[in-house]
């Protein structure tokens, strides 16, 4: 029980730090890379992961690492609401989680690997043009309710723009 609530200690302290972490504005951001913030994070999970590794035995570790896991997922998808995006936030965003993804695809669980693969899905929320919003929403690959996907569409930076007639879609429940 300690390691997980230092495991999220860790974490939660990260993300409230994450400004602090965040690259320099004034350069030129690098799409290929995961951001300083993500890098410590995914850094102390690793290291953590290897301690649990070492420290506990199946079915314990299964258990701990997909708790882990549904934790993580949980905690980001609850980041990524503090934030509005625009296409070059969405690149960023989709690298982080791309990174998050692959860390997690060493805990070995179905499961989570869909559920981060969702998230990377979410990201292509803020990349691809209004037109496209339509498709992506019902392609099946966000796993999310119609309702819960148009709180995540509104964290788009050009939201303001988006209208029924823009995208040829009408969000269920508007």
């Amino acid at each position: 029980m300690s390691t997980r609530r230092g495991v999220w200690t860790s974490v939660g302290d990260l993300c409230a730090r994450s400004a602090e972490l965040t690259e320099d504005p004034n350069e030129m951001p690098d799409y290929s890379r995961s951001t300083p913030a993500c890098l410590t994070a995914t850094s102390i999970l690793r290291n953590a992961v290897e301690e649990v590794k070492m420290a506990l035995h199946d079915p314990n570790r299964a258990l701990f690492l997909g708790q882990l896991g549904v934790q993580l997922h949980s905690l980001l998808l609850t980041h990524i609401q503090r934030f509005s995006f625009n296409d070059a936030g969405g690149l960023r965003l989709k690298r982080d989680l791309t990174e998050y993804a692959e860390l997690v695809a060493s805990f070995h669980q179905a499961r989570l690997d869909s559920k981060f693969a969702a998230l990377g899905a979410l990201a292509n929320l803020f990349i691809v043009p209004l037109a496209s919003l339509p498709s992506l929403m019902m392609d099946g690959s966000l796993q999310l309710a119609p309702k819960e996907t148009e709180k995540f569409i509104a964290l788009r930076s050009d939201y303001h723009t988006i209208t029924e007639r823009a995208i040829g879609f009408t969000f269920l429940g508007s």
